[in-house]
């Protein structure tokens, strides 16, 4: 059962469903928009790190290297592309 009045159950299971790596959920009534769609949203740190990755892929790529290091993580085509759909998201801004 559902409880629409228990804002602080759905943001417990909204987060707990993000960190399984869905990228949303599926909102029955109006008042769970709203944090739903705060919670699934990019944090300002994945921002910036897709920022990053984008910046220095983009270097990279320039340079004819296809993959990269970056903070001590392995970079290629698939983290590329998910930190363009961020930025997408967020700023449409993906330099």
């Amino acid at each position: 059962m559902i409880d629409l009045n228990d804002p602080e159950a759905l943001k417990a299971d909204a987060m707990r469903a993000r960190q399984l790596g869905f990228q949303g959920k599926l909102c029955i009534h109006p008042n769970q928009v709203e944090i739903c769609n705060m919670l699934f949203s990019p944090t300002k740190e994945e921002i910036e790190y897709a920022r990053k990755v984008v910046k220095a892929f983009n270097s990279a790529k320039a340079e004819g290297v296809a993959v990269i290091q970056l903070d001590g993580k392995f970079i290629e085509h698939p983290v590329v592309e998910l930190s363009k759909r961020i930025l997408k998201l967020t700023d449409g801004d993906i330099q």
